[in-house]
């Protein structure tokens, strides 16, 4: 049916039916979308078809409605009084359901017919679309690196989340952690056997003052000062001893070396300087005894020479009488055996001095030689009596590595590349400093 301008038309499916009308009510659906949206930009206002309602128009002033009864199409036409009556009502309608044409989804509420849709579909307030796998060049790429496509989105999501694995750089399968490590490691296991040997030496420095201060104590007056020296260089051990040398990187630990050279150094003065006093004590101790057995020897050398006077004198007598001879008026029987004990006791004194100067002689002996302090035999001066100087064991030279290990991750090596694995996020701006360093590739570990 001819359908006149400005006319408002209840017409079902069929658009051409609503051409030039000012309002046009459609049974929604998917199919047609595109007739409708011509009739739109062209003017009309497209609304969802009320119920009930038959094919019709109507203008102010005139208006036809249209049946189907069968095979016959029923027309009524109305008059000027019930199509203005029509008219002013269906104009007045605000229907649920209307075209709109470009809108934007947030704009609109409830279910929507989409263009070529068997049925109407509720907007979705978020989609979850997975976009696959995205191989990077670099660590940092993760950041930032995108599919190259991505999926659909669904035309009634209001939100479109995609979701995409950035696939790092991995650790090469034959990398293998890198040389530093030994480097290192050895370098620390040099610096620990060092300061064992310190140690040791320490406990020699106290073991030889306690000794010194229970055995030479009248000889010994530096304990003290020995102990106040000890107690200085033990906390310079226990200091160096806290230092795990790996991990404070190589300026630091070549200072740390040269300290633990300068503490050898001064250990080995202390232990010099213990043994100095020690063996100064012990010749006093010496000299002291020594002049105390003099002291003996000459008061028996005294005694000695005293006692060889005493028969010389004595011995004299008996000589002088031998040389008087017989006296006035003794008998030559008396004479002669006065003779016999005379020469008896001659011979007596005469071995008495003898045996006097032969005892004489060794406290003459003692009393006149100079004293000799005598030095302890050890194991090492037996060594050096029989084979000369021997030097004690060489001490290694620590050898500090021209590159500190790094402060996050781990440093591997495969042929001439390097690669820094990186555990977490957290450790990347670190990491991204100490790959610079170190000229090495950052890369996530192997699974």
């Amino acid at each position: 049916m001819p359908v006149p301008a400005g006319a408002v038309c209840v017409c079902g499916n069929d658009a051409t039916l609503a051409k030039g009308t000012s309002r046009a009510f459609v049974r929604p659906s998917g199919q047609g979308l595109e007739a409708l949206a011509g009739i739109s930009a062209a003017g009309c206002h497209v609304l969802g078809a009320i119920d009930e309602l038959p094919s019709l128009w109507v203008t102010e002033t005139s208006g036809m409605v249209e049946w189907s009864c069968g095979d016959h199409l029923l027309r009524l036409r109305l008059t000027a009084a019930q199509a203005k009556s029509l008219h002013d009502g269906l104009s007045r309608v605000q229907s649920g359901v209307r075209l709109r044409c470009n809108a934007a989804l947030g704009s609109m509420n409830g279910k929507i017919w989409l263009a070529g849709a068997q049925t109407e579909q509720a907007s979705q307030d978020r989609a979850v679309l997975e976009a696959g796998q995205v191989s990077c060049q670099s660590i940092e790429d993760v950041l930032t690196a995108e599919p190259a496509d991505f999926p659909l989105a669904p035309p009634l999501a209001r939100t479109v989340e995609y979701r995409w694995i950035c696939q790092p750089p991995m650790l090469p399968p034959k990398a293998s952690k890198s040389g530093l490590y030994r480097q290192w490691d050895e370098a620390s296991q040099l610096f620990e056997s060092r300061l064992q040997q310190i140690g040791r030496q320490l406990e020699e420095a106290k073991s030889g003052v306690d000794h010194a201060r229970s055995g030479l104590a009248k000889f010994f007056a530096g304990a003290l000062g020995f102990d106040r020296a000890r107690y200085t260089l033990m906390a310079e051990h226990r200091a160096l001893a806290q230092i795990k040398l790996s991990s404070i990187g190589t300026d630091s630990a070549i200072k740390a070396v040269d300290r633990i050279g300068e503490l050898q150094q001064r250990v080995s003065e202390h232990l010099q300087g213990i043994e100095r006093d020690i063996t100064q004590a012990d010749v006093e101790r010496q000299r002291e005894e020594w002049q105390r057995q003099r002291d003996e020897h000459a008061s028996e050398l005294r005694s000695i020479d005293s006692q060889i006077g005493s028969v010389r004198d004595e011995l004299g007598q008996h000589e002088a009488a031998l040389k008087q001879g017989k006296r006035d008026g003794e008998s030559d029987a008396d004479w002669s055996a006065r003779k016999r004990k005379l020469d008896d006791d001659v011979k007596a004194s005469r071995a008495t001095i003898g045996k006097l100067n032969g005892s004489r002689s060794s406290h003459a002996q003692f009393v006149e030689k100079p004293f000799e302090p005598k030095s302890k035999p050890t194991p090492d001066n037996k060594e050096k009596s029989k084979k000369g100087f021997v030097p004690g064991p060489s001490l290694a030279r620590i050898q500090i590595p021209v590159e500190s290990l790094p402060t996050v991750g781990e440093l591997y090596e495969a042929a001439s590349e390097r690669f820094l694995v990186v555990e977490s996020w957290e450790q990347l701006p670190a990491a991204r400093q100490e790959a610079a360093r170190l000229k090495g590739k950052m890369v996530a570990p192997r699974r």
